[in-house]
């Protein structure tokens, strides 16, 4: 996707935001209803040129190294995107990244630095922290957290993207029988999405022993609740860490539940 994206990007900028404009308008015209190669598109873009001042740019872009070389776009490229949103994401992150390393007494931040941030500053600013801990593999202080919390309230986020990242921040120092913890098992249990939950249980496993128990609790109440492949990963998951020993009953359990949920699935899709 991402490198798609370039693509066009870089398409857009060799031939001009109006040229490039009009040959989208004739790329839907033609091709609408339909998918096409990547030889096709080229071809096409190529003849939609032809005769026209932009004709020269478009017959000379180097199409193999971006079609066919493995790996993101060529080094030679420069996107010159605009990054002060990201920016100021950035160095409001790095703030409190040293407010949580102690360099600086008080938080950062005020409530009112993000209302008018988007949803994407607010998950980058969120990700750069995340993206920090995970470097020096340290967790955020259950301080940082809970100022974190008051200054932005997090925790009472409706948009999944925020509220995620927010929780994965917030669960390794988590207390047992935190609001923290309280919120996660609501935010698991009330939709299904891998790209959510797998990490989040990840996340309670991962954290200490009652935060364990209480993601396998959680699992094994609510594993009729995810689509079976959703519900068999998680028991994977689940399953690994400590002793052959002792996780040998919790596998079983784990397991069965899930290939429980896939039997029903099913079971259920062939009376359909």
């Amino acid at each position: 996707y991402e490198k798609g994206f370039n693509l066009f990007h870089c398409l857009e900028g060799l031939v001009g935001e109006d040229a490039f404009l009009e040959f989208t308008k004739a790329y839907i015209r033609k091709f609408k209803y339909r998918t096409i190669t990547s030889e096709e598109f080229r071809t096409f873009f190529i003849d939609h040129f032809k005769g026209k001042a932009e004709e020269s740019k478009a017959s000379t872009f180097d199409w193999d190294e971006w079609l066919y070389r493995p790996g993101m776009p060529p080094a030679s490229y420069d996107p010159n995107f605009d990054r002060s949103l990201a920016e100021d994401a950035e160095q409001l992150a790095s703030g409190w990244l040293d407010f949580d390393a102690g360099k600086i007494s008080a938080a950062p931040g005020a409530g009112e630095d993000i209302v008018s941030w988007s949803t994407a500053q607010r998950t980058w600013f969120l990700d750069v922290l995340l993206s920090a801990t995970e470097d020096r593999s340290t967790p955020l202080s259950p301080k940082t957290i809970g100022a974190l919390n008051e200054t932005y309230g997090f925790s009472e986020q409706k948009n999944a993207e925020v509220l995620f990242r927010f929780l994965m921040l917030a669960v390794p120092t988590a207390s047992p029988g935190s609001d923290v913890l309280d919120i996660t098992t609501r935010f698991i249990t009330t939709q299904g999405r891998m790209k959510y939950v797998r990490p989040l249980y990840r996340a309670l496993r991962d954290s200490s022993p009652e935060s364990q128990a209480l993601a396998i609790s959680t699992f094994l109440s609510n594993a009729d609740f995810y689509h079976p492949i959703a519900s068999k990963m998680l028991a994977n998951d689940l399953s690994v860490g400590g002793s052959k020993a002792n996780r040998g009953d919790k596998t079983k359990k784990l397991l069965l539940a899930g290939a429980v949920v896939a039997v029903g699935v099913g079971i259920g899709m062939t009376w359909c």
